[in-house]
């Protein structure tokens, strides 16, 4: 989650890894058409470097586009003098990235074409809508980019904060807690999976972000706030002008994710209902510390079948037929599972 620092400048740029579900957000950004679209453009034209002109497919009949794509010659003609007028050039916010462009190549990151020195628009000399250009893409939030990591072209998040923001302070501490520390991050985190090693017998990794509404306490300070905007609006105590415990308010919110987005959603999670009922005490003085609710937690999986606590997650939702159908896919990856298990012990 860290990144580069430029010399001589106060600013930090924070690396971060989208899930699946941000990432098809990050190529929806300034279209409300079908991303897929943008996706047929990539795959049917090559982009130059450093210009990011659209060139012509390496296959001798390239794939036509969807019909919405193409602008009739008149559009055309007007769409190609506003770009020649510069309607579609960088704006003011995008300049910091056009600037910081090479620093971050130098560092392991590729930008989009836009970005690059030299650009210039590749739907000029063509039919193509502007829309439907991955160039005519501008993010929503200035300080925020997606780029490409150079080692694997992996997709990533990169924003930019201040070093004076306490923000950076408060990444940096969180990141280097020890994996068996209980402690709560501070108020208004935020939680993502990472789905890259969503497999039978694989860890998934959980990452606590969106840090900038975070406040950082020094050691044997009050940890008493005020405010009530954040990521849960459910906490009972939020107040904007009543002083309340922040991690207490933590241990409620991560309780409450624990009873929405798993025990309400999924069969075979009522084993968590006293951990989620310890943690959702409307008073804040009832509520474990989060070093008791490890203990409790621990505690309540020695109560569970391992079979059961290796069985897949069914929706609450699902049919009885799609039930029965991912029962048996089930049952035939834990089979494979078991033979490659055999097989790598003798």
């Amino acid at each position: 989650m860290g990144g580069p620092h430029e010399a001589g400048r106060d600013v930090i740029y924070l690396v971060l890894v989208p899930t699946k579900r941000q990432e098809s957000k990050i190529g929806k950004l300034g279209t409300s058409h079908d991303p897929s679209v943008l996706v047929s453009i990539a795959r049917d034209a090559t982009v130059t470097p450093n210009t990011g002109r659209i060139v012509a497919s390496q296959m001798d009949t390239p794939k036509r586009l969807p019909h919405y794509v193409y602008l009739s010659p008149e559009a055309a003609r007007r769409q190609a003098e506003r770009t020649r007028q510069g309607l579609y050039n960088l704006l003011p916010d995008e300049l910091l990235w056009h600037r910081r462009q090479h620093f971050l190549e130098e560092n392991g990151y590729y930008l989009r074409p836009r970005y690059r020195e030299g650009w210039q628009p590749s739907w000029m000399g063509t039919n193509i809508s502007p829309d439907f250009c991955e160039d005519f893409i501008v993010s929503s939030r200035p300080q925020v980019i997606d780029a490409r990591r150079k080692e694997d072209d992996f997709l990533v998040t990169i924003k930019t904060v201040s070093t004076k923001d306490q923000e950076i302070s408060v990444r940096l501490q969180f990141l280097f807690i020890p994996s068996n520390d209980a402690e709560l991050p501070p108020p208004r985190w935020y939680l993502r999976c990472d789905p890259t090693s969503l497999e039978h017998d694989h860890p998934v990794r959980y990452y606590y972000v969106d840090f900038g509404l975070s406040v950082r306490f020094p050691e044997n300070a009050p940890t008493m706030v005020v405010g009530d905007v954040g990521r849960d609006d459910e906490v009972p105590e939020l107040s904007s002008t009543v002083p309340y415990d922040a991690f207490k308010a933590d241990v409620y919110a991560l309780g409450n994710l624990f009873d929405k987005e798993f025990e309400q959603q999924f069969h075979r999670l009522e084993f968590l209902r006293p951990l989620i009922d310890s943690m959702k005490q409307r008073q804040p003085e009832m509520r474990l510390p989060a070093t008791e609710l490890v203990l409790l937690f621990e505690q309540i999986l020695t109560t569970v079948n391992n079979k059961a606590r290796r069985w897949r997650l069914s929706l609450k939702s699902e049919g009885p037929y799609e039930r029965v159908l991912n029962d048996a896919v089930a049952v035939a990856w834990n089979g494979i599972t078991n033979i490659k298990r055999s097989l790598g012990s003798l």
